[in-house]
C-alpha cells in the first residue's frame, strides 16, 4: 500500500487517510471495465444455427406457372422466429391460378424474424410432375417491382411433395420427368389435313401420332405428309410416307420414333428422331397430297411429355 500524499505525526494517522483515500483513477480516464456496453440485436438467431434473418423492409415473391386446371390455390407455409423467441406460423395463399401456362406472381411481406422453414403446395388439386410450376425469391422492398436477392426455391409441386426450404430445392424447369398425356382433338372438316400447335411456356417431346385416313370412292393417289415448323413459319422436320393409299381405302397412320414399317393390315408407320424438342409455337401439320373433297381424317390421337418452358432453362 503507498502511502497518501500529505504530513503525518505519526503512523495512526497515515493508516487513517489510507483508509479514506479516494481511489485514483488510471491515467487515461475511468476504469474500462465502466465502460461495456452488452449489445443484443432484437432478434437472436436459431440456437441450431441456420434460418435467414429478414426485415419488414424485406417480402418474398412467388411465382407460379401452371397447365393443371384442378389447381386453383396454392398455399405457402412459414415458420418464423419472432424476436420474443416464440415460434410464428404464416400461412400465406395465392388464389385465381389459371390453367393457362401464364406467369402469375404474388408478394408477401414479412416482419422481422429468422425464416425457419418455407413450402410450397396446392391446395385444390393432387397434381402431378411437369404441370406446376413455382419459384420463391426473397427481394429489398415491398412492392412488385423491387429487385430480388435470392431465389430460395424452385420446382414443381406434385401429389406428395412439396418444393421447401431450406433443402435449397432449386431446379430447372426441364429437368427431370415431365407431364405425359394424350390429346384426341376434333376431325377436321372432309377433304382437309389438320395441325398441332404447342402452347405456350410448354416445352414438348413428341412421343406418337396416330390417325386414320379413310379415302372417298374417287380415284385418286393419296400421299401423307408430316412437317414441323417453328412459330416463325420455318421448316424443320418432314417425312412422307412410302405408300400411297387410293380410292376406298382406310389406313391408320402411326408417327413415332420407331423405324418405318410396310403397310400391313390396314396400319402404317412414319418415323419419328429419338429426340425432337417442339417449342412454344411450333406447329405440326399433316396434309395429303392428292386429297379429294370426299377423303376424311378422323381418329386423331397425339401423346406428349411436357414441361414448363422459360423458367431457368
Amino acid at each position: 500500500m503507498s502511502t497518501p500524499p500529505g504530513s503525518y505525526d505519526n503512523l495512526d494517522a497515515i493508516d487513517a487517510a489510507s483508509v479514506a483515500a479516494p481511489a485514483i483513477p488510471p491515467a487515461g480516464g475511468p476504469d474500462p471495465s465502466s465502460q461495456i456496453i452488452t449489445l443484443a440485436p432484437a432478434v437472436q438467431p436459431p440456437p441450431q444455427g441456420g434460418g435467414l434473418y429478414v426485415t419488414k423492409d424485406d417480402a418474398l415473391l412467388l411465382t407460379v406457372i401452371n397447365s393443371d386446371p384442378a389447381n386453383t390455390l396454392m398455399g405457402v407455409g412459414i415458420r418464423l422466429l419472432m424476436p420474443d423467441g416464440t415460434i410464428q406460423v404464416m400461412q400465406e395463399s395465392a388464389p385465381g391460378i389459371t390453367a393457362t401456362r401464364a406467369f402469375q406472381q404474388f408478394l408477401y411481406n414479412l416482419p422481422e424474424s429468422w425464416i425457419l422453414s418455407i413450402a410450397i403446395f396446392s391446395l385444390t388439386s393432387l397434381g402431378v410432375r411437369g404441370r406446376t410450376f413455382t419459384s420463391l425469391t426473397i427481394q429489398r422492398g415491398v412492392t412488385s417491382g423491387a429487385v430480388g436477392y435470392g431465389t430460395l426455391i424452385c420446382g414443381y409441386t406434385s401429389l406428395g411433395y412439396a418444393p421447401q426450404w431450406p433443402d435449397q430445392h432449386i431446379e430447372s424447369s426441364l429437368e427431370g420427368p415431365g407431364f405425359v398425356y394424350d390429346t384426341a382433338p376434333a376431325n377436321p372438316p372432309a377433304g382437309a389435313g389438320f395441325t398441332v400447335t404447342v402452347p405456350v411456356h410448354a416445352r414438348w417431346e413428341l412421343r406418337t401420332l396416330r390417325f386414320i385416313l379413310t379415302a372417298s370412292g374417287v380415284a385418286a393417289t393419296r400421299t401423307v405428309l408430316i412437317g414441323i415448323a417453328d412459330a416463325a413459319g420455318n421448316a424443320f422436320f418432314g417425312c412422307q410416307a412410302v405408300v400411297t393409299q387410293t380410292a376406298g381405302q382406310g389406313i391408320s397412320y402411326t408417327l413415332s420414333a420407331a423405324p418405318n414399317t410396310p403397310h400391313v393390315g390396314g396400319d402404317y408407320e412414319m418415323s419419328l428422331p429419338a429426340s425432337l424438342p417442339l417449342l412454344p409455337g411450333d406447329v405440326l401439320t399433316v396434309t395429303v397430297q392428292g386429297i379429294d373433297p370426299g377423303d376424311q381424317i378422323s381418329a386423331i390421337v397425339y401423346r406428349v411429355e411436357e414441361w414448363i418452358q422459360g423458367v431457368t432453362g
